[in-house]
């Protein structure tokens, strides 16, 4: 899969009323820190925190449910069709539930 967002890790900081996400370009060769987002804190400052950690972990998220989604072949390659059957079985229907929402996940990341 290409990748077309700023490679992780990134780091969520908070000073002085404001947030930003940045990345370590020391760790892809550049010389500087970049920021992948940034802005000022307007309400709760624990709200907007874990808003920025949660943005913060979107490529080790992203990279986790990838991997994931390459373990099982019998579940990877299933059709969304054969998925939405399983469901109704209470055995498998967690696994395909589970299959679907990071196929989805990962649509909505990248953009697919």
């Amino acid at each position: 899969m290409e990748v077309k967002h700023t490679p992780g890790p990134w780091k969520a900081v908070i000073h002085d009323g404001e947030f930003a996400v940045v990345v370590d370009r020391k760790a892809h060769g550049g010389l500087e820190t970049r920021y992948v987002v940034a802005g000022k804190i307007r309400g709760a400052i624990g709200e907007l925190a874990a808003n920025a950690l949660l943005i913060a972990s979107g490529p080790k998220l992203l990279n986790a449910l990838l991997a994931f989604m390459e373990l099982d072949s019998t579940f990877g390659s299933a059709t969304d069709q054969y998925l939405r059957e399983m469901l109704s079985d209470g055995e498998s229907s967690a696994i395909a539930s589970a299959v679907l929402l990071g196929r989805e996940a990962i649509a909505s990341a990248t953009g697919g």
